[in-house]
């Protein structure tokens, strides 16, 4: 992703409530990327609100769960998020909905190999 993304878009990927030095927010610490949440102890270390925290773990969970097409959209568009990342972390923490991002009105998927890496393609 490192070498073929420019600028710095935001990523959704799986983030944790006791997240730090985990597995979860593994693109983002390991690219530099921007994710809507990233390491919780760290971001609340760091002076970030606990509740400001806990409301975007909740809704990066959100985003992947629901079947809500809307509602993902809504929500990606609150935290700008340009990538949605679903790897094996994401399959298992979450209950992933992913017809959502199959509609490809609004994604376009930019990788499919061990991981699926849908590409927001317009607002609605």
């Amino acid at each position: 992703m490192q070498a073929n993304i420019k600028g710095s878009p935001v990523i959704l990927e799986t983030s944790e409530d006791d997240s730090s030095y985990s597995y979860a927010c593994r693109v983002s610490s390991n690219t530099g990327i921007p994710a809507v949440i990233g390491w919780a102890r760290h971001e609340r270390f760091w002076g970030r609100d606990h509740e400001e925290v806990k409301k975007r773990i909740g809704d990066v969970s959100l985003i992947y769960s629901t079947g809500s097409e809307e509602e993902a959209i809504e929500l990606i568009e609150k935290y700008n998020v340009t990538y949605v990342y679903i790897g094996t972390l994401e399959r298992q923490v979450y209950d992933v909905n992913t017809k959502k991002f199959e509609n490809k009105a609004y994604f376009e998927p930019v990788y499919e190999g061990s991981a699926t890496i849908y590409k927001l393609k317009k607002k609605p």
